[in-house]
């Protein structure tokens, strides 16, 4: 629970990252009250928790739409063997997703540089993070940020995030004309973006470790 100066009325979110619950409430409210408002809410608390996923040794994870086991590894680092990844290292969780950051790399570039000729424009450069609330940004100087979890959806829920970035190199806001760009040049956005909603929480669930 967190008092905030600026808020006007107690707010309630679950964080995708670790599975928990955020309350805001206005520096001025008893405490009290948080609490009563907190007990009102526990039936939808219960509903909604979803406890963090920590990639070890036999976890499942989704992987360009299909799932994968991790499994132990003979030789040390990690291997794309079928419907395996193979794992030998320390620290499993961060050795996956080293590989998965590699793999997110390697399918975007070419992605964005396709995307980009569409609108008539290029990227400057490009930035892979881990956000915990968005799956990417794009910022006046060309420079596009994505979120390497993306190789963990669909190929074509991939190819939605980076259209939609490489329109904000076009048109800076969400305006109708940003959106019927959007459309353009990716005419499956709604499909896209449903998905998202839809699996978006339990993709950021996964915990990989410090990464």
């Amino acid at each position: 629970m967190r008092p905030n100066a600026r808020a006007r009325r107690i707010t309630l979110r679950r964080s995708a990252r670790d599975g928990g619950f955020a309350v805001s409430y206005p520096s001025r409210m008893a405490i009290r009250d948080v609490e009563a408002f907190v007990h009102d809410h526990e039936g939808w608390m219960l509903k909604h928790y979803k406890p963090v996923e920590n990639v070890q040794i036999g976890s499942t994870i989704p992987f360009r739409g299909e799932t994968l086991t991790v499994t132990q590894g003979q030789k040390r680092g990690v291997r794309f063997h079928g419907d395996d990844i193979e794992v030998k290292s320390p620290n499993t969780g961060r050795a996956v997703a080293s590989a998965f950051k590699s793999q997110a790399g390697l399918y975007a570039v070419d992605r964005l540089d396709s995307y980009a000729r569409m609108v008539g424009s290029h990227v400057n450069e490009i930035r892979w993070r881990d956000p915990k609330t968005r799956w990417g940004s794009c910022d006046s100087k060309g420079n596009i940020m994505l979120s390497w979890r993306l190789i963990m959806t669909p190929d074509w829920v991939f190819d939605y995030v980076i259209a939609h970035e490489v329109a904000h190199l076009i048109h800076m806001d969400h305006s109708h004309r940003f959106w019927k760009l959007v459309e353009d040049i990716y005419p499956e956005h709604m499909h896209a973006r449903s998905y998202l909603k839809r699996e978006g929480a339990r993709i950021q669930s996964i915990s990989f470790g410090k990464t």
